[in-house]
């Protein structure tokens, strides 16, 4: 069966919006002015499943997405920024500290400075608990 697919919409101060989709190991992208006429070509960035992205006032953004934790059972939370022309302005980072159990279902938001928040759910057995991470403009 195919990846359910997510869809996430943004706009920045001048008023162009970015369009994000994806439901596997990418995510694609599109940018447009305010009129709907198209920005650039289609973007395409390595993620993964149950991504949220948030794009800040200058039309970057950020993606948060779960991903298979490697070696181990479980998932982790990684995120990633991007300018606005999809270019990465670094490699991913992992949001989460402790590793144990599914870290998932992140949700993030950036701040006016290009700083970002991401919140994300962490389940171990029978339990779970709510964490987030902030993360500075570079």
């Amino acid at each position: 069966p195919a990846a359910a697919s997510s869809l996430h919409i943004g706009k920045d101060d001048d008023g162009n919006f970015l369009i994000l989709w994806g439901g596997g190991a990418t995510v694609f992208g599109r940018r447009y002015q305010g009129d709907a006429t198209p920005i650039g070509g289609l973007l395409r960035m390595p993620a993964g499943p149950g991504f949220d992205a948030a794009v800040g006032g200058k039309g970057n953004f950020v993606l948060a997405w779960e991903a298979p934790d490697a070696g181990a059972p479980g998932t982790n939370v990684f995120t990633r920024r991007f300018k606005a022309d999809g270019t990465p302005f670094g490699p991913p980072l992992r949001a989460n500290v402790h590793a144990r159990g599914a870290q998932k279902l992140p949700q993030v938001g950036i701040g006016a400075d290009g700083g970002f928040i991401v919140v994300w759910q962490s389940v171990l057995d029978d339990s779970s608990d709510i964490f987030a991470r902030r993360f500075e403009r570079k």
